[in-house]
């Protein structure tokens, strides 16, 4: 056989291959990927911090930030943004 016809084969024959493999779940759907992010840290003008904890430990730390929030805003008779 030429090199061509060999080479076609291999070709036609490489995407069954990779259909067969399962599809990965996008990362920001994984409650078990990592994330990591960059802040600015307080007081330094161009130093940052980087965090990283996982799309389930992410979405926990958004949850704490709104409660505490929606109590301090209880508490006082008028709130930023109201």
């Amino acid at each position: 056989m030429s090199r061509r016809v060999i080479l076609a084969l291999a070709l036609v024959a490489t995407p069954g291959i990779a259909a067969d493999k399962p599809a990965k779940a996008p990362r920001k759907l994984d409650p078990d990927a990592v994330r990591c992010v960059r802040t600015e840290i307080t007081g330094y003008l161009a130093r940052t911090q980087k965090i990283c904890m996982t799309n389930r430990e992410w979405e926990q730390a958004r949850d704490d930030a709104r409660r505490m929030q929606t109590q301090t805003c209880a508490d006082q008779t008028r709130c930023a943004g109201s």
